[in-house]
């Protein structure tokens, strides 16, 4: 009788250890999961904040290249030109150096 009751309490601590094994992978997987979903709200907050600074940037480049535009113009150059005095060169003056 002994030796049944030692097994009875074997099996029974193998029962409670495998319970508790099978407990423990539960917890981890669903930490994990909790993990990799905190893991995506943040990546996805990085995407949104790195797409308006892309939109800031583009609308700052969209902006200095109006500015330059407006300041490249050839007719605004000749009139700035003109009011400072300078003229266009003659044709007879122009000598190509190589």
């Amino acid at each position: 009788m002994k030796h049944n009751e030692a097994a009875i309490k074997a099996g029974s601590t193998n029962i409670v250890l495998s319970l508790m094994l099978k407990i423990l992978v539960v917890v981890v997987i669903v930490f994990t999961i909790i993990v990799i979903k905190q893991k995506y709200i943040n990546v996805g907050y990085d995407i949104s904040r790195l797409s308006a600074k892309i939109e800031s940037k583009e609308i700052n480049l969209q902006s200095l290249q109006e500015a330059y535009n407006a300041l490249a113009d050839k007719d605004r150059l000749y009139k700035k030109g003109k009011a400072m005095g300078m003229k266009f060169p003659e044709n007879t003056k122009v000598y190509y150096v190589e």
